[in-house]
């Protein structure tokens, strides 16, 4: 997790470092992380002290889902991969909406 306060101070050092570059910079990719490596239970843990309440986590592993991500072609563009990956979690948690909705007997 990354503080919002956090990626706005790296987006301004990087639009000033480009705006009094002498010369266009090439385009760059940064990675924004955290001081910690967080798992799905550490974060569970971290969210129930913050709010009083027990959060647990539910890791889903669904394998349409990871069956979808292999038919991404290894040519695709990056948006083209973007699209297929956000349609196959799309797909992914409609599935387990469904199957939990019906588990707890709503419509």
């Amino acid at each position: 997790m990354v503080d919002v306060r956090d990626v706005a101070d790296a987006a301004v050092i990087e639009l000033l470092r480009r705006d009094r570059a002498p010369a266009a910079l090439p385009p760059a990719t940064y990675e924004l992380a955290g001081p910690d490596a967080l798992t799905g239970r550490s974060l569970a843990t971290i969210w129930s002290e913050a709010a009083g309440i027990k959060i647990g986590m539910q890791q889903m592993v669904d394998r349409a889902w990871a069956a979808d991500l292999c038919l991404v072609p290894p040519d695709a563009s990056a948006s083209e991969t973007a699209k297929r990956r956000l349609a196959a979690t799309a797909d992914a948690a409609a599935r387990w909406i469904a199957t939990e909705q019906g588990a707890a007997g709503r419509p």
